[in-house]
């Protein structure tokens, strides 16, 4: 069974509803004249239009050479990071501030808040409130602040433009400002590029005057070394090689001659000392020594007052003279080959440093011819 008590009360009662509608009535008439009066006072008194006004900017991509005149005349470098970075440089208190004195924004109540007149719905007019007094500096500063409030930049997505937008109580105004900051921006762009350019030149114009003085000092100096070694060059340093190799080769030769010719005296000298004629002349093979031999006594061949005697200390005189002689040979040789050894080591010194300074004088040529001949003409389109 339906409880009908229950069903009757979850029914909204629209007569009563309108009963205390009407009854609330002049309540109600009184909050809307009060909406109605404050929204006007609003509206008249404090509520300001607003205008915004756009610009862009086209961020056009550069090298990073200085050496390349385009690339330095050219944009900043297109990479997200430079964007935002222009982004940033766009709002900078520097800029701010030039735009702020070419636009002769300190006039501007709506920047430069201090010479404002009172607000109509401000009490200082009516407690009568001393007016306080600014510094230049402090003026400064509420028109930059006021002015980064007003100008907005962003990066239009994908593409190298970064947009500029002002907003203001004018619209001529936004207008203007906007365009005065791209201005102002691309001017101060120039201005750097050209700043830069010209702190490049004139390195380069000192770096060219030291490079000249440099190339004439090494110049010199390759002159003297040249003429203090005369001949010095690959072809005779190899000349003077090939001509210690050749007596190298010839004092082995020597050498073993010597060593024969010592061989031989001592020899000599062992077989003089044994006393035997016959081993005697075997050994010497001489002649004239076994003509003498058969003219008398043997036991008397050997004292000092015979012919035989006198021609065996000839024939072993001759054999020492031979062993001196070649071993003053060797000396000689071994003495002249160590200093062509050293001539060679010397000349091989200074060739290598005569090559040297040749190479440094070619670095330095090009150094200084690139400059002047290639730094301070643009490229050919």
């Amino acid at each position: 069974m339906v409880d009908q008590g229950n069903k009757f009360d979850d029914e909204i009662d629209l007569g009563a509803l309108l009963g205390t509608l009407w009854r609330g009535k002049a309540q109600i008439l009184l909050f809307a004249v009060l909406a109605t009066f404050i929204g006007i006072a609003y509206a008249k008194l404090v509520a300001v239009p607003t205008y915004t006004a756009s610009t862009t900017l086209a961020i056009k991509e550069s090298g990073s050479s200085i050496i390349d005149i385009e690339a330095v005349m050219s944009g900043v470098s297109s990479d997200s990071d430079s964007l935002n970075t222009e982004t940033a440089v766009l709002k900078s208190r520097d800029l701010l501030e030039r735009l702020s004195a070419e636009l002769n924004l300190k006039n501007d109540p709506e920047f430069n808040p201090t010479i404002r007149p009172p607000s109509k719905l401000s009490l200082d007019g009516i407690l009568d409130r001393p007016v306080r007094t600014y510094t230049d500096q402090e003026v400064t500063n509420e028109i930059v602040e006021n002015l980064f409030s007003a100008i907005s930049t962003s990066v239009q997505r994908s593409t190298f433009i970064i947009a500029i937008s002002v907003t203001t109580q004018s619209a001529t105004k936004s207008r203007d400002i906007a365009n005065a900051l791209a201005q102002l921006y691309l001017d101060d762009q120039i201005r750097v590029k050209f700043e830069t350019l010209e702190d490049a030149v004139t390195w380069l114009s000192a770096r060219v005057i030291e490079l000249e003085a440099e190339l004439q000092t090494r110049d010199d100096e390759l002159k003297n070394q040249t003429a203090e070694a005369d001949y010095i060059n690959p072809d005779g340093l190899q000349a003077l090689n090939q001509q210690v190799r050749e007596l190298r080769e010839r004092l082995i030769g020597e050498q073993t001659d010597a060593s024969r010719a010592q061989a031989r005296f001592a020899e000599m000298n062992a077989v003089v000392a044994s006393g035997n004629i016959d081993a005697i002349l075997d050994f010497t093979q001489d002649p004239t020594l076994r003509r003498l031999s058969s003219q008398g006594s043997r036991d008397t061949l050997l004292k000092e007052d015979s012919a035989f005697k006198t021609r065996l200390d000839l024939l072993v005189g001759r054999t020492q003279k031979d062993v001196e002689r070649a071993l003053t040979q060797v000396s000689t040789i071994v003495e002249t080959v160590e200093a062509m050894e050293l001539r060679v080591d010397k000349q091989a010194t200074m060739l290598a440093e005569l090559q040297r300074m040749q190479r440094e004088i070619d670095t330095t040529s090009v150094l200084y011819e690139c400059p002047s001949s290639g730094f301070l003409e643009p490229k050919a389109a």
